[in-house]
């Protein structure tokens, strides 16, 4: 038994007395002392409940990335500060891409979790790091507090994740946050309507541009049959056929063909980011990346109102109710059980909980069908 486990009953219990009927009894040279173990005592039974219950709630299980799964968001050639952007800018009539993965006094939970679905989702695809890396000066930093109030960067009015893109003088010319779902041809239209000149083409396997389009469209059998009769052989195509699976149902074999992805091609940006899904932090695993094919309407020129959500009309009511199902049974395994309460099953921390948070993709994907049937979430798209 420990010092305090002995100590409290008697200690507390007179300590308690004393303080609270009869201070003056107490020397003032003992009265710190006393209070201190008392304070000692009470933190301890924190950490004993901790222990106790290690499914509370309170309590948040991080994922410890492997070194390969670390290497995500590296491939863009990021500036150490906006000040260096600026300059670099200026010098090369490039515009800025901020990144602003969080704020001074944020209030967002799991800060580093979402930051790992952005440097895991469109900073680990190869049409987004070819974008970023020839036709802007990209940097990823929090700002400080006299560019939070230049730029209106304060919590509540910008919610990270998000994005600033910035003249070569430093003027604001795009804003955009609240990026709760990842779409890379969506996110690829955003920085290419700031680029002069042709757009870029595709950095990915024309060879597997049909599969990206079934697997846009939800044929995830007819992939899961071309890669029977034509195995995998390079790291996007186990990239994609781990995905389909998973949209199957069958997450350990998705585990499988990711962690095959990752090692095959180890300084491929997609083998980072498949390493990342197989440790089960990766944005699709988690529900904020889909693939799905969009609407032209997702597209239009517009203010940042919604951040990643569609703009409104762009789907009728029953067009969003058939998506959001869709992808909600997409993130389910073939016990019919979420993904994320079946992590743990598969060798991934599982972290799903009563109420969820801005990390429960599947959640996320609910309230924007139950609460805001006029504005559909991409992640339902």
């Amino acid at each position: 038994m420990t010092f305090c486990e002995t100590m409290k009953g008697s200690i507390i219990l007179k300590a308690s007395q004393i303080f609270m009927s009869d201070l003056k009894t107490l020397p003032i040279i003992f009265r710190p002392i006393v209070l201190l173990i008392c304070l000692v005592c009470v933190a301890h039974d924190a950490i004993a409940q901790r222990q106790t219950f290690p499914n509370n709630s309170m309590i948040k299980e991080r994922i410890q990335p492997n070194a390969q799964a670390m290497r995500i968001g590296s491939a863009v050639h990021w500036q150490p500060d906006l000040e260096t952007a600026l300059a670099t800018a200026n010098a090369t009539g490039k515009p800025v891409f901020w990144y602003v993965p969080t704020l001074r006094g944020s209030f967002m939970d799991r800060i580093d979790s979402i930051d790992r679905y952005m440097q895991a989702g469109p900073f680990s695809w190869p049409d987004t790091i070819n974008i970023l890396n020839e036709h802007f000066v990209p940097v990823n930093a929090a700002p400080r507090i006299q560019q939070q109030n230049q730029f209106d960067l304060k919590p509540y009015a910008f919610v990270e994740p998000g994005f600033l893109i910035l003249d070569s003088d430093g003027t604001l010319v795009s804003k955009m946050d609240r990026l709760t779902t990842l779409h890379p041809i969506w996110f690829r239209h955003l920085l290419t309507r700031h680029i002069a000149g042709p757009v870029p083409d595709s950095m990915l396997s024309a060879t597997l541009k049909p599969l990206w389009h079934s697997f846009s469209v939800g044929e995830f059998e007819s992939i899961k049959r071309f890669f029977g009769i034509n195995p995998p052989q390079d790291v996007e195509s186990f990239l994609l056929a781990g995905m389909a699976e998973f949209r199957l149902g069958d997450h350990d074999s998705a585990k499988a063909l990711w962690e095959q992805a990752s090692e095959i091609d180890p300084e491929s940006p997609l083998a980072w980011k498949a390493a990342a899904e197989a440790a089960g932090f990766g944005p699709f695993v988690r529900g904020f990346e889909t693939h799905r094919q969009l609407p032209p309407g997702v597209f239009v020129e517009s203010s940042n109102t919604g951040g990643s959500s569609a703009p409104r009309n762009v789907y009728d009511s029953p067009e969003l109710w058939r998506r959001s199902v869709d992808f909600l049974i997409g993130m389910q395994d073939r016990s019919g059980a979420a993904a994320k309460c079946q992590t743990r099953r598969a060798g991934w921390p599982s972290r799903a909980r009563p109420g969820g948070s801005m990390d429960d993709g599947p959640i996320v994907a609910a309230r924007g069908m139950r609460f805001h049937p006029e504005v559909a979430m991409l992640a339902c798209a």
